[in-house]
This record gives structure tokens, C-alpha cells and sequence, in this order.
């Protein structure tokens, strides 16, 4: 920070100045018994320049199949990082990869190749593929980056670039992979429920879910016309109104919805999937969860190997 030049101040008779040419220039033996003279003006203290602060360096990882994907069966593995990365540090990164199981986290063998880095919405990504041994049997897998592994500058960059892993499923096994809410405070409220696959509309998809708030019923219609009239979709966005604000949310899935091949939505376990949770919205805000990702993480725990 450039610190800032003082002017001098008119002193003695340049004082005079402000005042104009007649006024005589007042002495010290002018000065009345007992008068109490004005002190001048002093020049303020300059202040020390404030440090720079270092911008975080922040390397985006991206994962594919994407966290809680299904029915990744021709989907090969790659990890994806977005900034710019040295060649050092996409060795490193490459041999901090894991695939692995998710029940009982058996690693999966594979071989590392680098792709040439591709333009994607502005940024430069580096990707690393993994060549499996055979193809990946049905089930669910966990692909990783062991920020352990890195050295600090880049576990740094990814840490703070978000997350760490993703886990999917190869085979058909359809389900809720994120669900976002935001409402503009005047009783309206968003739904938006992204499934895992596309699912089948012998209905209308939006006609398959209800929402609640406070347990209330709300009035529910597409957001979109468009959304009524493809035959197959993974996204329903649902407008609805009698919102309050603060309301916890929950959404009701019927009987019956299923992928386009007709196997019928379940959760991470398998089990038939009926009401998703999601918490409280607020005007200005918006909130994502993914209800699909947090049974993972506690399926993972359960099936975790037990310590002796």
C-alpha cells in the first residue's frame, strides 16, 4: 500500500493568508496575559501498509462415474483435476488414487494412464484414468484421492477444492442422487430431485411425488411444462406453494417409480426408498443434500471390517 504524502501546514505568517491582506500579522508580545494560543494542526501518523493476503490455492477434483451414480456399467474410472497442475503433481496425485469395494473396502488392481488435458468451462483438466484388471462385477465401488499421500501444498490445494471421493454402482440400481431446495420467501418453494438414471414416466414423474412442510401437504405443479412430456428423465423440479419459511420439508415418493428398464427406486441398501428428509429452507438460500451419499457413508460404517 503506497503510503500517503503530507503538505505542510502555513505556519507564522503565512497564516495571515486566510484571513487577507489587511489583518495585521499578530507577534508572540501580541498575545494578551493569560491567553491561551491555538495549537496548530499536527500531520497524522502514517499507517504501516496492510500485508497482502495470499489467495488459497484451491485444485478442483471431479470424479467419474460421479458420487452415487448408478448403472455405471461401460463408465470407466477417472479422477479429473481442474487448475493448473504441474507434471510432478499429477504423478503424485495419480499415485494417491484408490478404487476399492464398499463393502468391506477390498482394493480394486488397476493401472494408471494420463489423458491430455481437456478445456472444460473455462478451466484446463488433467485427467487419470484407471485401467482395471477385468471389468468391475456388479456392486458398489468407492474411488478415491488418500490426501495422506500428497505432499501438504497439494492435499492443501484439493482439500480446499472440495470433495475427496465418489462411490457408484455398476448395474442397474436407481435411486436419489441429490436433492436441492430454495424458496423466495413469499410461500413458493423449489424441489428439485435428481435420480440416479432415468426414470420412467408411464406417468408423469411429478404426479409420483408429494411434498410436504410440517407435515402439510403442499400444492405442487412442474416447474417447467417441458418436464410433463419426455418420456424418460432423471431430474424433477417441483414448484410448490403454502410454504413457510423455516418449514422442514420431506418428499414422498408413490409406489411404483421405477427406471425405464422397471426396477423400482430403493435406497443405497436396497430397500424400497418412500420419504427423504431434507431439513428447513430459507429465503435467500439455497440447500443442497444428498440424502443418496449420506446412506452411503453409513452403509460404509456398518459394513466396515469390526476391529478385534
Amino acid at each position: 500500500m503506497n503510503i500517503s504524502r503530507f503538505t505542510y501546514l502555513c505556519l507564522g505568517a503565512l497564516a495571515a493568508c486566510s484571513t487577507g491582506a489587511s489583518s495585521p500579522e499578530e507577534r508572540p508580545d501580541d498575545v494578551a496575559a493569560g491567553a491561551t494560543s491555538t495549537p496548530m494542526p499536527t500531520a497524522a501518523t502514517p499507517t504501516a501498509p496492510e500485508p497482502e493476503v495470499e489467495p488459497v490455492r484451491a485444485e478442483r477434483l471431479l470424479f467419474q462415474p460421479s458420487d452415487a451414480m448408478t448403472s455405471a456399467d461401460a463408465t470407466q474410472p477417472m479422477i479429473g483435476i481442474a487448475g493448473h497442475v504441474a507434471a510432478a503433481e499429477l504423478d503424485e496425485l495419480a499415485g494417491a488414487v484408490r478404487l476399492e469395494h464398499l463393502r468391506g473396502g477390498a482394493p480394486v488392481r488397476f493401472a494408471v494412464r494420463h489423458e491430455a488435458p481437456d478445456a472444460v468451462v473455462g478451466e484446463t483438466v488433467h485427467w487419470i484414468v484407471l485401467e482395471t484388471d477385468a471389468a468391475l462385477a456388479r456392486g458398489w465401488y468407492r474411488l478415491a484421492v488418500d490426501p495422506a499421500a500428497l505432499s501438504p501444498e497439494l492435499a492443501d490445494a484439493v482439500v480446499a477444492g472440495g470433495a475427496l471421493d465418489a462411490r457408484f454402482h455398476v448395474g442397474a440400481l436407481p435411486t436419489v442422487q441429490q436433492v436441492s431446495t430454495s424458496t423466495d420467501g413469499t410461500g413458493v418453494v423449489f424441489v428439485r430431485v435428481e435420480f440416479s438414471e432415468r426414470m420412467l414416466q408411464d406417468r408423469p414423474l411429478h404426479a409420483q411425488l408429494a411434498v410436504r412442510a410440517a407435515g402439510t401437504l403442499l400444492t405442487c405443479a412442474p416447474a417447467s411444462p417441458d418436464d410433463a412430456a419426455e418420456p424418460s428423465v432423471r431430474v424433477a423440479t417441483l414448484r410448490c406453494a403454502g410454504y413457510v419459511d423455516g418449514d422442514d420439508l420431506t418428499v414422498e415418493f408413490a409406489d411404483g417409480v421405477r427406471n425405464v428398464a422397471g426396477v423400482p427406486l430403493a435406497d443405497i441398501t436396497g430397500q424400497a426408498l418412500g420419504v427423504l428428509d431434507l431439513g428447513a429452507v430459507h429465503a435467500g438460500s439455497e440447500g443442497q443434500r444428498q440424502p443418496a451419499a449420506d446412506a452411503l457413508t453409513v452403509m460404509a460404517d456398518a459394513l466396515a471390517p469390526q476391529a478385534n
